[in-house]
This record gives C-alpha cells, structure tokens and sequence, in this order.
C-alpha cells in the first residue's frame, strides 16, 4: 500500500477544493497504479461526479470507483491541451478502465489492389509492398460498413478466383465488373481508378448515389433499404472527415489557431498540418500589442525550415484526430493557414478579431 487509504468522503471534500479549470484527472488504485485517465473542461466539477450519488451510473464505473484510493489533477490553459494530454496519458499508463485511445492495434488501412488482376478494396491491419494504402482508420463497424459500400458501389470482386475462370453467380447478377473476364479488364481498372479518386476526396458520387438511394427507398416505405443506404452513406461520410483530418496532417501546411483560455487571456498555436509545434499564452488587454506578438511569432514560424514526413502511423493518429476536429469548430477555436509573410498580418488581423468578439 503506498500511503494512508482515503476514505470516500475525503476524495469527496479534495474534489471540491479543484479549480473550475480545464485539465486532465488520473485516478490512482490503492498501490499506486493508474486506473483511469479523464480530461474535463471544468476540472472541479467533472471529477466531483465521481464522489456524489452513484444510484444511475454503469456497474463498471461504480467498480472503478470504488477502487480509487486518490487521484492527480494536471492542470491546463484550454481544453484542447486537456484532450492532447488526456491523450498522451491514456497512451503512457494503459489504464484499465479506458477502453479508447490505447490500443494501437485498434487501427486499420483501406487497400487498393490497384496493381492486381482481381484487385478489390479491403481493411487490412498493415501495410504491405503492393497497391495503394489509405489511413490508419480506427477499426470500427463503420470501416467495414465503408469498405462493403465502396466494394458494392465501384461493383469490384470479393472473390479469389484466377483468370479465365467464368463469370460467377456475383458477374452474373451485375454486382460484379467480372475482371476474371477478358473483355471487362479495362472497366475494372476504371472502377478502381474511381475509387482511388474517392479516397483522395476528388470524387463524391459514392456519397451522392447511397444518399439518393436513402431518400428514394423512404418516399416508396422500403424502411428496410433505405437504413441499409443510411448506414452505407454515414460510414462513407465519417470516412471522409477522417480522410480529410490525415490529408491536413500529410500535406503539413503551416498554420495559426488562438484558443480564447477560460481563466483569462488567450493561447496561440503555431501548426505545421495537424502537429503543434509551439504555443504563446498571453493575459493582456491592449489589442495593438496582442496583434503585434501575432505577427511576431508567425513571422518567426516562417523564417524557420521543417523537415517534412510522408507518413502517419498508428501512434499518431489520435492526436491528429483530436487537434483536426477541434480547429474545424469555429466556435471554440480560430484557425487559418500561412503561406508566406505577406499574409500573416492579415492572418493575424482575422484571428485577432475573431478572438475578441467571442470574448465580447
């Protein structure tokens, strides 16, 4: 046992003296181990839940309740610190009551078999040396829900038949080109040319068609397809934004979000794709001097080179997700990309006001 065991209403009572300040929480065992890892915007009141009543609560956070013997609080300047922490925790100590964000294995990549005779698309949990990758995903219904949607929609084979064989029952019911016939070669490569153009987000007919289809099978009460076209069109939607959230982390264009801080003040990111690379929190009034310490560090962003990288692996991703989706609300967050020097006053400008009228 490391240290005195704290009685219930003593977690209860340190609860209570928390800040109402964004951060993270870890919950600790009576030997010392993280058990749980959380983030909150309002630390006090978020971890105060824990100590109250219990009567609605999942038997599984009541068994992790009543495991916890004390907790640690680290405190942050905005909730998006809290999420990344929260993130790097959960990846650091492996807690056995968080189920997300520690399982690397947990992610999967969409393959191409674009250089395959019989080439179709599929999940699969690495890469190999042949076709084209996109991802990592995390493995979840929708993925696979999105990979048979693609798979029907571009009408590619879910067979393993060789060459020359005849056309299967598949072919033969036009759910499937037929590369395993001759004269259908091109349409194959066609169709998965298409799909490829999907993936990349230049083509959204795959979208249109099931959102369509959704909407046609409700007007003639097939309820039955039309949640079938519903569920191909969101698993198709949600791979689309996590497309896009690697397609910023990829092309790793420089960029610059202020955060407003709920005690006071602001925070600014200088990003390079979805990477944080450097942050300024400033407590100040006088609006000329905030806009010139913009200008300031985003000039001195630009005068600095970085190396690029060309791949985002499993390890990364839930930080990419995480700060993606948080620069992409506009209601929280004010972010802009820098090219050159020429823009970053008007850069400034734009982010400058935005952050003042929030706080107004």
């Amino acid at each position: 046992m490391i240290g005195e065991e704290m009685t219930f209403e003593e977690l209860k009572e340190q609860a209570k003296n928390l800040s109402l300040t964004p951060g993270v929480y870890l919950m600790k065992d009576r030997e010392g181990y993280v058990i749980y890892v959380g983030k909150s915007k309002h630390l006090k009141n978020r971890v105060s839940s824990y100590f109250g009543s219990l009567k609605h609560v999942k038997p599984r956070i009541k068994r992790m309740v009543a495991a916890i013997d004390t907790f640690e609080c680290k405190y942050t300047d905005t909730e998006l610190d809290a999420l990344i922490l929260e993130c790097v925790l959960i990846k650091q100590y492996k807690p056995l009551y968080n189920r997300l964000l520690k399982n690397e294995k947990k992610y999967r990549y969409i393959h191409v078999g674009i250089e395959e005779s019989l080439g179709s698309v599929t999940a699969v949990y690495e890469k190999g040396n042949t076709g084209l990758y996109f991802g990592p995903y995390d493995q979840s219904a929708d993925l696979l829900t999105a990979v048979e949607a693609l798979r029907n929609y571009f009408r590619l084979p879910s067979c393993k038949q060789g060459e020359g064989v005849e056309g299967c029952l598949t072919y033969k019911l036009k759910r499937c080109v037929g590369p395993c016939q001759d004269s259908n070669r091109e349409e194959h490569q066609k169709a998965l040319k298409s799909l490829v153009l999907f993936l990349e987000g230049e083509n959204q007919l795959p979208l249109v068609f099931y959102e369509t289809a959704m909407k046609e099978a409700s007007e003639q009460l097939d309820f039955n397809k039309a949640i079938i076209y519903r569920q191909n069109w969101y698993a198709l939607k949600r791979l689309g934004y996590r497309q896009e959230a690697i397609a910023l982390s990829l092309a790793q264009t420089r960029g610059m979000a202020v955060l407003p801080c709920p005690m006071g003040g602001c925070k600014l990111y200088l990003l390079k794709g979805t990477t944080i690379l450097q942050s300024f929190y400033w407590n100040i009034q006088d609006r000329n001097q905030l806009l010139k310490n913009f200008i300031e560090q985003g000039n001195s962003y630009l005068s600095k080179p970085f190396k690029k990288s060309y791949d985002l692996d499993k390890t990364k991703i839930d930080q990419s997700l995480i700060i993606y989706s948080y620069l992409m609300n506009q209601q929280v967050a004010f972010y802009e990309t820098i090219e050159d020097r020429r823009a970053i006053e008007k850069v400034s400008n734009r982010l400058l006001k935005a952050y003042l009228s929030q706080r107004e």
